[in-house]
């Protein structure tokens, strides 16, 4: 690096640390990546992860896009896989999209056992603005394969980029009759709802005959709006219809909108999506047995108001052991079938220690960052902990950006059974989460 790009890039970061108002730090993204190379581009990946505001973060995301560097590329795959809010995840996707090689990154990042699930799920819908033949068949290889949760994400991607929808989602409703369980077939079943065609009344009939209440429910509502479709002049005008805003253009780099999920207005019925984090450490063992009876009241009753409702469950033991280690975190990827929920609660039990304070922003991490949420659905984490948090400062800041950002909610409930008092972190947790103040059990 030139002397005049290293002072340059010193004054840049000092300056960005003193920025108070997010234009300021935006204008400050534009400077970093006039210098280029390898330290510009490390600090615009680290403002992607950590700055306040999501105009900076999509700005710097946007960025390594553009950057001249040589790690640039490694740079915005490691942000791929660490997710993000909705319009962080989308300007990280259209960054590969800019670099060369970036599609193969992607899929070779994908072929990694060390990935995860999580992470292979990200870059899954990453793939969505590359239309070529490699990338559409490994989305439906993975539309076709036998892991329910990639199933889904690849299903987001194709329906976002694909140009021909509406044919892809009947030619998917086709193959899944026969052979579907609940979260094989209603992935498929949410993305036909933007996409209604009469061509699907078959198929959909069909469904109402199957033995999983959720699809058979999903395919009545999908019916009923259906017929309501076809009584309206408009539909002749946008069956199959493309919405400008699922092509990417590079020539619109600037814009933020990312790709539309479904047509606005053709929900059938209210969404939800719920992601539970739960401390399942030894201080639990009284109380765990009621949190997973509150776990499944909740979920239950939206089932029963007729809703399409995901449930994931985040576990955390512990913090980190004297070695360093990181404790175990165990994990329901989020699902539509009742009976999985109800499985995964069955079998989990206390255990372990958080001596050191619980990784409360780990998980929560995971739960905002990483799951692949349906935008279009009301998006809640619901956080149950009796102990202190291991990094407050990390956790509060991963729940206040995705509520800025997108209205994603953090809801806290505090066990007091194990413990007297209410670390103060929690009040602040629930605040910037956009849930006021915690529930507290005891």
């Amino acid at each position: 690096m030139a002397v005049a790009d290293d002072a340059a890039l010193r004054k840049a970061t000092a300056d960005l640390a003193k920025a108070k108002d997010p234009k300021e730090r935006l204008a400050l993204v534009r400077v970093v990546m006039d210098v280029q190379g390898k330290r510009a581009a490390r600090l615009l990946a680290k403002l992607v992860r950590d700055d306040p505001s999501i105009d900076v973060r999509v700005g710097a995301a946007r960025a390594l896009g553009l950057i001249r560097a040589e790690n640039a590329l490694d740079l915005v795959i490691e942000r791929v896989l660490r997710g993000g809010p909705r319009d962080v995840r989308a300007e990280l996707a259209r960054a590969v999209y800019r670099r060369t090689g970036g599609r193969d990154a992607l899929l070779g990042a994908l072929g990694k056992q060390r990935t995860g699930r999580l992470g292979k799920g990200l870059i899954l819908r990453s793939l969505w603005p590359f239309d070529d033949e490699t990338t559409h068949a490994s989305l439906l290889e993975h539309v076709q394969g036998d892991d329910d949760y990639l199933r889904g994400e690849a299903l987001h991607a194709l329906v976002a980029r694909d140009g021909d929808r509406g044919k892809l989602v009947k030619r998917l409703l086709r193959l899944l009759i026969e052979s579907g369980g609940v979260d094989r077939v209603m992935p498929v079943l949410d993305a036909a709802e933007s996409v209604l065609h009469p061509s699907m009344r078959g198929p959909l009939a069909s469904l109402q005959r199957s033995k999983h209440t959720p699809v058979r429910e999903a395919a009545d509502h999908l019916l009923v709006a259906l017929e309501k479709l076809e009584t309206t002049a408009k539909q002749g005008e946008e069956e199959d219809a493309v919405d400008p805003e699922d092509r990417y253009d590079p020539g619109k780099a600037g814009r933020r909108t990312p790709p539309r999920e479904t047509t606005p207005g053709t929900h059938t019925r209210p969404r939800f999506d719920l992601v539970f984090a739960l401390d399942a450490t030894g201080s639990t063992w009284g109380t765990l047995p009621e949190i997973k009876d509150r776990i499944l009241r909740e979920m239950d009753m939206l089932i029963h108001l007729g809703s399409s409702v995901r449930v994931g469950i985040i576990v955390y033991r512990g913090g980190r052991s004297e070695t360093g280690k990181a404790q175990r975190f165990q994990m329901l990827a989020p699902t539509w079938d009742p009976n999985r929920v109800r499985a995964f609660l069955g079998r989990l039990k206390s255990g372990g220690v958080d001596d050191r304070g619980a990784p409360v922003a780990q998980a929560l991490d995971d739960a905002l960052d990483r799951v692949g949420w349906r935008w279009a659905a009301k998006r809640t984490v619901r956080l149950y902990a009796d102990s202190r948090i291991e990094d407050p400062r990390r956790a509060l800041r991963t729940v206040a950006i995705h509520y800025e950002a997108d209205r994603t909610k953090t809801r806290v409930v505090y066990v007091l059974r194990t413990r007297t008092k209410m670390p103060p972190e929690y009040e602040e947790l629930a605040r910037r989460g956009g849930t006021k103040t915690p529930t507290v059990m005891d």
